[in-house]
């Protein structure tokens, strides 16, 4: 689950900014 795990933090990194 790579790109599950990916999109999370892309959501943490979003969410941050």
């Amino acid at each position: 689950r790579a790109l599950a795990y990916a999109l999370g933090l892309c959501e943490v990194l979003m969410n941050e900014g």
